[in-house]
C-alpha cells in the first residue's frame, strides 16, 4: 500500500516553501531596485559631463572615474572588454555589474553613455574597478542589512511555523485520542471542546456515527437474546409433541389424537414464525404499523396456556381459565407474544399454588400466587422475556400495570 503523506507534513512544507519564496523575492527585489537606483543615480551624474570641453581623436579627457571622448575606441580597454560597442541609433547607455549574487556586494561596475552635442557624437564612460569605488559603505551596509533580514525572516517565520503547527496539531491528536476511546461506556458524556468549530462539528459526526454503529450492535444483540429466550417454548412444544407423535403412531392410536398432536406442532411453528417477525420488528430502526386482524382473545388465552402446560405438569399448580368470546381487532403477533410471555412467567414462577388467567373484552389479568414459600427471589419473573413485553407494550401504547404480591404477582394488560 502506498503510504500517504501525512496532513502536518503537507501544510508545513506549504507553509515553509510559501513563506520562503515570499520573503527571499522581496528579499532580491529590493536588491534589485537598490542597484537600479544606483543606474539612476550614475545616468544623471553622466548626462552633466557632455557639456564639458569637447575631447579630439584619441586624446580622451578623463576626470576622476569619469572618461569623455569622441570615439568608442578612446574609452578603457576593460570599458570596452565588458560592453559592447554604444552607438547612438540602438541605445544611449549601457552598464554592466559584475556581482557574484543578489545578496554579495558588487566587485565592479562598467557605464557607458552617448549622446549629440553640436552636431557630434559624444561619449562618456564610467569605470569602477574596486568594490570600494562600487559601492560605498553606506550602500555596502544597505546590502548586508537585505541578508541579514532575509536570514532573520526565514528565521523568525520557521519559529512561527512551529508554534502554528503545535497549535493545530494538539487538538487534532487530542481529537484521534478520544474518537480512538469511544465505547459504549462513555457514548453519554459531553464531547470535549478541541478549541476549533471545525474540529467540534467533525467530533459531532464522530459520536454520532459511532453512536449510530453502538444501536445497531445493541438491536443485534437484544435481538440474540430474545430470540434465544422466546424460541425456547415452541421449539420444547414442538419437539416433545413430535415424540409423541411418534408414540402415538407406533401404538397406532386414533387419527383424532395424531391430528391434535400435529396441530400442536403447526401451533408452535407459527409461533417461531411469529416470534422471528416480531423481533425483526423490534429490531427494526423504525416504528412500522403491523398487520391488524380480529382476534378472540379469549381462545389465544386457551391456546398458549395449552401449549404451556408443560411448565407446571411436574408441579403442584392449578390452572384457572376465566374468558369471553370477544373478538377484538390488533396485530396478533404481537398480542400472542405478550400474552405468551405473561402467561409463561406466571408458570414458571409458580411452584406450589394457582395461576389464574382472566379476559374481560381488551382486558387480561393474569394472576400467580405460591401457596407455599420457596425461597426463590421474588423479582426472577423480571426476564429477559417481561422485558420485552414491556418493549412492545410501550412501543403499541397499550397499557400495563405490574402490581407485587405476598407470594405472587398480578398483572393486568389493557388492549383498549
Amino acid at each position: 500500500m502506498k503510504q500517504r503523506i501525512s496532513l502536518r507534513m503537507l501544510l508545513a512544507l506549504s507553509i515553509m516553501v510559501s513563506g520562503t519564496l515570499i520573503i527571499v523575492t522581496f528579499s532580491l527585489l529590493s536588491a534589485k531596485y537598490f542597484v537600479a537606483g544606483m543606474d539612476v543615480s550614475m545616468r544623471e551624474s553622466m548626462k552633466s559631463f557632455f557639456e564639458l570641453e569637447a575631447p579630439t581623436k584619441g586624446q580622451p579627457i578623463q576626470l576622476n572615474e569619469f572618461t569623455i571622448a569622441s570615439h568608442w575606441e578612446d574609452l578603457p580597454s576593460d570599458l570596452r572588454f565588458h560592453l559592447d560597442p554604444l552607438k547612438a541609433s540602438n541605445q544611449s547607455f549601457i552598464q554592466k555589474v559584475i556581482q557574484p549574487n543578489f545578496f554579495s556586494q558588487p566587485e565592479a561596475a562598467y557605464f557607458a553613455m552617448i549622446s549629440q552635442v553640436d552636431g557630434e557624437q559624444r561619449f562618456v564612460s564610467v569605470t569602477l574597478s574596486t568594490p570600494e569605488a562600487v559601492m560605498t559603505e553606506p550602500g555596502a551596509r544597505y546590502f548586508r542589512v537585505i541578508f541579514y533580514t532575509c536570514v532573520g525572516g526565514l528565521f523568525v517565520f520557521s519559529i512561527l511555523l512551529i508554534i502554528l503547527l503545535r497549535r493545530i496539531m494538539s487538538p487534532l491528536r487530542y481529537m484521534s485520542n478520544w474518537a480512538q476511546g469511544l465505547s459504549s461506556k462513555n457514548l453519554s458524556e459531553a464531547i470535549p471542546d478541541f478549541g476549533f468549530s471545525d474540529l467540534n462539528n467533525m467530533a459531532k459526526i464522530i459520536k454520532n456515527s459511532v453512536t449510530s454503529v453502538e444501536k445497531s450492535l445493541q438491536r443485534e444483540r437484544q435481538f440474540l437474546s430474545y430470540a434465544s429466550h422466546e424460541l425456547r417454548t415452541p421449539i420444547s412444544v414442538t419437539k416433545s409433541n413430535v415424540t409423541l407423535l411418534k408414540r402415538l403412531i407406533e401404538e397406532d392410536k386414533s387419527r383424532k389424537q395424531q391430528l391434535e398432536v400435529t396441530s400442536r406442532i403447526e401451533r408452535a411453528a407459527n409461533t417461531m414464525t411469529q416470534l422471528t417477525e416480531t423481533l425483526l420488528w423490534i429490531g427494526r430502526k423504525e416504528d412500522r404499523e403491523t398487520e391488524t386482524n380480529l382476534i378472540n382473545i379469549g381462545s389465544l388465552i386457551k391456546h398458549v396456556s395449552d401449549d404451556l402446560r408443560y411448565l407446571v405438569d411436574s408441579k403442584e399448580v392449578s390452572v384457572v381459565i376465566d374468558v369471553d368470546d370477544e373478538s377484538i381487532n390488533l396485530p396478533e403477533t404481537l398480542c400472542t407474544i405478550v400474552i405468551s410471555n405473561l402467561i409463561r412467567n406466571a408458570f414458571q414462577h409458580t411452584y406450589c399454588g394457582q395461576v389464574e388467567v382472566s379476559q374481560k373484552g381488551g382486558i387480561v389479568t393474569i394472576l400467580n400466587v405460591n401457596t407455599e414459600s420457596t425461597g426463590h427471589q421474588p423479582d426472577l419473573g423480571f426476564g429477559i422475556g417481561l422485558s420485552l413485553t414491556e418493549q412492545l407494550v410501550t412501543r403499541y401504547g397499550w397499557h400495563y400495570d405490574v402490581r407485587e404480591l405476598d407470594n405472587g404477582r398480578c398483572v393486568t394488560l389493557s388492549f383498549n
